[in-house]
């Protein structure tokens, strides 16, 4: 005879939920949207304001309204410095000197460009002031520094030649050559010369014109080396 187990206790199964409403379930979880709550929310939502319908993208904005304050603030802001534009106004020119004229002279000595003397010693000036500044001081002492030697060999010459000198001019004159000597060293050249006209500066500028020189006719006639001949 088959041996026979006692029967457990039997357990009441909880019932298994209805396939056709499983879905919906699911779905209520989900979407919370689909509720019959939700729904009634959707209905009585409000509608969006107004000015959400105009709204637009950013890029099809239109730009931002500038006043003319802003704008020239805007330029200034953006426009850098160029590298030949100066920040600052240049400085007034300042006379030269002795002492700049010292240094300027003795740092050409030593063989120094414009540029270089313009930079370590002048910094108020440009390199072509420099330059010619140089040539106005090399020019005066060619005509002021002249040896004792020079002034003794053009004295002793001129004593020997000084009739020959003067006597052409005072015979075309009518006067004494003596006298005209005298008259012409004391009052000096420049008081010599008479009062430029019309006619004599279109003379003068014609005669300079032909011989491409910027000297008149009458600097010419009372120059030395021509009364000499």
């Amino acid at each position: 005879m088959p041996k026979q187990t006692p029967l457990r206790g039997s357990r009441r199964s909880r019932p298994y939920p209805d396939p056709k409403t499983r879905p919906m379930m699911s779905n209520t979880k989900t979407n919370p949207s689909r509720t019959p709550a939700a729904a009634v929310g959707a209905t009585t939502r409000r509608p969006p304001p107004a000015w959400e319908h105009h709204q637009t993208s950013p890029s099809s904005m239109p730009p931002p309204r500038f006043s003319m304050f802003d704008r020239r603030v805007v330029q200034d802001r953006a426009a850098p410095l160029s590298p030949t534009t100066p920040s600052t106004s240049s400085s007034p020119s300042v006379p030269w000197s002795p002492h700049d004229d010292k240094v300027l002279m003795s740092a050409r000595a030593l063989g120094h460009g414009w540029s270089q003397i313009q930079k370590e010693n002048f910094h108020s000036k440009s390199p072509n002031a420099c330059r010619k500044r140089h040539e106005r001081l090399v020019a005066k002492r060619r005509g002021s520094e002249w040896e004792d030697e020079r002034v003794e060999k053009v004295t002793r010459f001129y004593h020997q030649m000084r009739r020959d000198i003067w006597r052409p001019l005072a015979e075309a004159a009518g006067e004494n050559w003596e006298d005209v000597e005298k008259i012409c060293l004391t009052r000096g050249q420049k008081n010599l010369l008479p009062m430029p006209t019309h006619n004599s500066i279109r003379r003068v500028s014609s005669d300079n014109e032909s011989r491409g020189s910027h000297e008149s006719h009458d600097e010419e006639k009372l120059r030395i080396p021509n009364l000499i001949r």
